[in-house]
C-alpha cells in the first residue's frame, strides 16, 4: 500500500542541499515509499529564500516532482481548535492540511506536530522501526 506524505519545508531544504552521493536524501526515500505532497506555503518559503537563478531552478525541478496542495478557505475554520497548540498559523495550517487529507507529516521537527491524530515521521523513524 502506497503511503501519502505531507513534506515540511525542512525536509525539502535538506533535499536541495543534500550532497552525499552514496546516500539517498530523506525525501528521495519517501518518494520510493509513496506519494509526496507539500503546500503552496512550503513551496513559497523555498522560493522566498532562494538567492540565485540556480537555486530557483533547483526549487522548480524539485516542486515538479511533488504534488503541491493549495489552501482551501475552509481550512481556516479549523484554526480556533488548534491555536493553543501552535506558535504560528503556518504550522497550524500545515497540520490541518495533513489532517483533512489523511496525510502523514514528514518533518525534521516532529515536536511541532506530534500531539494529535496525524501521524508524524522523521528521518530516524522512517529508517527505524517506528513507521508501519
Amino acid at each position: 500500500m502506497n503511503k501519502h506524505y505531507l513534506v515540511d519545508t525542512d525536509i525539502l531544504y535538506d533535499h536541495l542541499t543534500h550532497n552525499e552521493k552514496n546516500k539517498r536524501s530523506f525525501l528521495t526515500t519517501l518518494m520510493t515509499k509513496g506519494e509526496c505532497f507539500t503546500t503552496v506555503l512550503n513551496a513559497s518559503e523555498l522560493f522566498f529564500s532562494a538567492r540565485t537563478d540556480e537555486e530557483k531552478l533547483a526549487i522548480k525541478k524539485l516542486l515538479y516532482a511533488l504534488k503541491i496542495l493549495g489552501l482551501n478557505s475552509r481550512y481556516s475554520l479549523e484554526i480556533p481548535q488548534y491555536t493553543n497548540k501552535f506558535n504560528n498559523y503556518r504550522e497550524c495550517l500545515f497540520y490541518i492540511v495533513a489532517e483533512k487529507n489523511n496525510l502523514i507529516i514528514a518533518t525534521n521537527t516532529p515536536s511541532k506536530y506530534n500531539f494529535g491524530k496525524v501521524k508524524v515521521i522523521t528521518q530516524k523513524k522512517a529508517h527505524g522501526k517506528s513507521e508501519k
